[in-house]
């Protein structure tokens, strides 16, 4: 998954770590196509747990077998929204979330 269409991230730099690298055969915008590509090829992917279980039933999922670094989610928000009533409390709800 790629929203800019770059080839090479972290899991890149892990694997060199390890001595191995990785061959990508398909790079998409969003992390909701990922599913049916993989439920229709024998392509693997690597992405967040939380995520891939709604998909157990059409998809294989394994751990790895190594260590990734934690990664941060952030929001974000235009100014005008900063005093909303209904958008403080979604945010809120977002914060209470544990990872």
């Amino acid at each position: 998954m790629s929203g800019r269409g770059e080839f090479h991230s972290f899991l890149d730099q892990r694997l060199k770590d390890l001595g191995q690298q990785r061959q990508v055969a398909v790079v998409v915008a969003h992390y909701n196509l990922v599913p049916a590509i993989l439920a229709n090829t024998d392509h693997v992917c690597t992405l967040p747990l939380r995520f891939l279980q709604r998909f157990s039933e059409q998809l294989d999922i394994f751990k790895l077998p190594f260590d990734l670094p934690k990664f941060a989610i952030a929001m974000a928000w235009h100014p005008r929204s900063e005093h909303d009533a209904g958008h403080r409390w979604l945010r809120e709800q977002l914060k209470s979330v544990e990872l």
